[in-house]
C-alpha cells in the first residue's frame, strides 16, 4: 500500500502530510468494513536501541516538526483494496472537473443489481483525488448526492461520518437531511433541521422545518410557519402547501402531483394519503425502497416497491423475501400455489411462491413451485435479485437425473444467485448423464454457454461447435427476430470474453435484417471508455462504461455498447466484474 501512494504522490504532485494520518474509523453498514488508512501504522522503535533499519534511533535533536493539514474529504472511504475498494489509485490521470461531472450524469435508476454495485464500490473506495483546480463542483459532494440517489442511506451515512467535520457544506446537511427522511428517521432529520434553520433563511430549511413542527405535535407553531411562508410571495411546490395543509387538518385531500423529492415523499407518507402511481413508476431506487420501509403502508403497495428498488439493487434481496412471507395465504392457496400464482400473477403471487417453496413438500413439487417463480420474476424485481431471495429453498434441491427437466433453470437462477459452486454441481450432473439422457443432453447444451460466460470450472474446452448445439435447443415456435435477439446477445457476450464464436456462429445471424435501429453511445463516451482503458485510467473507465450502459443496463443496452463495457473492463483487470455483467445481460435480457 505504502509503495502505490509513494507513487501516486509522485505522478500527482502530492506533499500533503495529512495523507499519512489514519482516517477515522466507520462502519460500512453492507461490507462491515472500516475506512482503510492511506497509509499503515510506523513500526515501534526497536528496544534493542537500533532503529527497524538497523541505525541508531534518532535523538530529540535530530527530529523535526511540522503541522498536519486537514484531511482531504475527497481521499475518504469506506472500501480498501482488500474489502471491495478499487485501490489508492483509482483516479490516477483523471481530472477533478471531469470526474464530477461524469458523477453527476450516472445513472441511478437503471434496473441492474450488477451495475448498482459497481457504482457502490467506486463511490465507497478510499483514493487519492485528483488534483483540484478552482471552484466546480466537490467530489465528495457528488459521490454523496449518488448514493443517497442509489438509496444507499446506510453508506450514505457512514461515509459522512468518516469525514472531517469541517469538509461538511450546507449542500451535505441537505443531503444528509434527505437521506434520513428517505430512511424514515424524521427526528434525526429535525434535530438537524432545527440548527440550520437558525443559520440559514434558505427556503429548503424553512419548508423542511414546517414538517418537523407538524410531526412534533407543535400544530400552532406550524400553521403560523405555513402561513408565513404562503405569505412571502416564495416560489413552493405546490405539492408542499397542500400536503402541509392536509397534515395540519386544514384539508382532507390531496390536490396535484408529486415529485419524487424527499421532503414531499416523507410529508406524503406521513399524512396517510395513497402512493401515487407516478411515484412507483418513478423508478427512483431511493423513493422505491423508502415507500417499502414504512410499515404502516398496505402491503401490496410496500411489495411492488421492494421489488422495484431490489431490481435497481436498492433493496436487499433478504428484505424482500421478508416482505414475501409477511403476505397471509390460506392453507388451500398454498397447497396449489403454482395454479394459483398463474392465475393471479404480480408481486402477491411471486410472494405465493415464495412460501409455497419453503414448505415440506417433494423435490419435485418444490421444482415445480420455484419454475412458475423464475418465470413470473421478470414482471416483478427481476431474475437476479428473485433467484436471490429463493436461494434458501433452490439449494435444498439436490442435482438428480430426476430434475433434469429443472436443470436448466436451477443453473440459471443459481447464478443469479452468486451461487456458482451449486450452479456447477448441476452442470456436472447434465453432464454426466448427457449420454444416456436425451434430456439432459440438451438441457447440457443449453447451459453451457452461460457456464462459460460465469467461468465456472465445467470439465470441458471451449469450442465454437457449442453454439451451433446452443442454437438447436432454442424453441422452434420462437419468431427468427427473437431468436437472432436472443443469440446476438449472447454471442456477444462470449466474443467480447475471448470466446472464439467463429464463422458458422457468425452465420447463425446472417438471416436477420442487414442493419438494427439501436441506441448506442456517444462518440465520446464510446472512445472516451477505450482511451482510458488503455491508458489504465480506471476511475474514468468505470464511470464511462456506466455512462455507456446507461438507464437500460447490461440487458437492455445494444450488444455493441455491452461488448464495448465488457472488454474495457477486462483490459483493467475486472475480469469478474466483466463476466458478472455478461451472466446478468444474458439472464435478464427480454426473452
Amino acid at each position: 500500500m505504502t509503495g502505490s501512494l509513494v507513487e501516486a504522490r509522485i505522478m500527482m504532485g502530492w506533499a500533503a502530510i495529512a495523507l499519512l494520518l489514519v482516517f477515522p474509523a466507520a462502519v460500512c453498514a453492507q461490507e462491515g468494513a472500516a475506512p482503510v488508512p492511506l497509509l499503515p501504522p510506523e513500526e515501534p522503535p526497536a528496544e534493542t536501541g537500533v532503529g527497524p533499519d538497523g541505525a541508531a534511533p534518532a535523538t530529540a535533536t535530530d527530529i523535526s516538526t511540522v503541522e498536519l493539514g486537514e484531511i482531504d474529504a475527497d481521499a475518504v472511504g469506506l472500501l480498501g483494496a482488500g474489502q471491495g475498494g478499487f485501490g489508492l489509485e483509482l483516479w490516477r490521470g483523471s481530472t477533478y472537473a471531469q470526474v464530477g461531472q461524469l458523477l453527476a450524469r450516472l445513472p441511478v435508476t437503471t434496473r441492474s443489481p450488477a451495475t448498482h454495485e459497481l457504482i457502490r464500490r467506486l463511490l465507497l473506495s478510499t483514493a487519492v483525488p485528483p488534483e483540484r483546480a478552482g471552484d466546480g463542483v466537490s467530489l465528495i459532494e457528488a459521490r454523496l448526492a449518488t448514493l443517497a440517489a442509489l438509496g444507499e442511506f446506510e453508506a450514505f451515512l457512514d461515509l459522512l461520518a468518516a469525514m472531517p467535520s469541517s469538509a461538511v457544506t450546507a449542500k451535505i446537511l441537505r443531503l444528509k437531511v434527505d437521506v434520513m427522511l428517505f430512511a424514515g428517521d424524521s427526528a434525526g432529520a429535525c434535530r438537524s433541521v432545527r440548527n440550520q434553520v437558525r443559520e440559514s433563511d434558505d427556503l429548503y430549511w424553512q419548508m423542511t422545518l414546517i414538517f418537523c413542527q407538524v410531526v412534533a405535535g407543535q400544530g400552532p407553531s406550524a400553521r403560523l410557519s405555513l402561513s408565513l411562508l404562503r405569505d412571502s410571495g416564495a416560489d413552493v411546490d405546490p405539492a408542499f402547501i397542500s400536503l402541509a395543509s392536509v397534515l395540519l387538518g386544514e384539508k382532507y385531500e390531496f390536490e396535484g402531483e408529486i415529485a419524487p423529492a424527499p421532503l414531499t415523499v416523507a410529508m406524503l407518507l406521513a399524512a396517510d394519503i395513497a402512493v401515487p402511481d407516478t411515484l412507483m413508476a418513478s423508478g427512483s431506487p431511493a423513493v422505491l425502497r423508502a415507500i417499502a420501509d414504512v410499515d404502516d403502508l398496505p402491503l401490496d403497495i410496500r411489495l411492488a416497491a421492494a421489488e422495484g428498488a431490489a431490481a435497481t439493487g436498492a433493496l436487499a434481496a433478504e428484505e424482500l423475501a421478508r416482505l414475501y412471507r409477511q403476505v397471509q395465504f390460506a392453507p388451500e392457496e398454498l397447497a396449489d400455489a403454482v395454479t394459483v400464482a398463474g392465475q393471479a400473477g404480480g408481486a402477491w403471487a411471486r410472494a405465493l411462491l415464495h412460501q409455497a417453496s419453503r414448505r415440506q413438500q417433494t423435490p419435485t413439487e418444490r421444482a415445480q413451485v420455484l419454475a412458475e417463480m423464475w418465470r413470473l420474476a421478470p414482471d416483478g424485481a427481476g431474475l437476479v435479485p428473485t433467484a436471490r431471495a429463493n436461494a434458501e429453498a433452490l439449494e435444498t434441491l439436490s442435482p438428480m437425473s430426476a430434475l433434469s427437466g429443472f436443470a436448466v433453470e436451477a443453473v440459471r437462477a443459481l447464478l443469479a444467485a452468486d451461487r456458482p459452486e451449486a450452479a456447477l454441481a448441476w452442470v456436472e450432473m447434465l453432464a454426466e448423464s448427457a449420454e444416456l439422457d436425451a434430456e439432459a443432453d440438451r438441457a447440457l447444451a443449453q447451459v453451457l454457454p452461460l457456464a462459460m460466460i460465469a467461468d465456472l470450472a465445467v470439465d470441458r474446452d471451449w469450442h465454437p461447435i457449442l453454439l451451433q448445439r446452443w442454437w438447436a435447443t432454442l424453441p422452434e415456435t420462437m419468431p427468427d427476430a427473437d431468436r437472432i435477439a436472443h443469440a446476438g446477445r449472447l454471442f456477444m457476450v462470449l466474443d467480447s470474453l475471448g470466446y472464439v464464436v467463429g464463422r458458422d456462429g457468425w452465420a447463425l445471424l446472417l438471416s436477420g435484417p442487414l442493419t438494427v435501429d439501436v441506441a448506442i453511445p456517444a462518440i465520446g463516451i464510446r472512445y472516451g471508455m477505450r482511451d482510458a482503458a488503455r491508458a489504465e485510467r480506471l476511475g474514468d473507465a468505470l464511470l464511462l462504461a456506466q455512462l455507456a450502459l446507461g438507464e437500460a443496463g447490461p440487458a437492455g443496452t445494444s450488444p455493441l455498447a455491452l461488448g464495448s463495457v465488457i472488454r474495457s473492463l477486462r483490459a483493467l483487470g475486472l475480469d469478474a466484474e466483466a463476466r458478472r455483467l455478461g451472466v446478468e445481460a444474458v439472464l435478464e435480457a427480454p426473452s
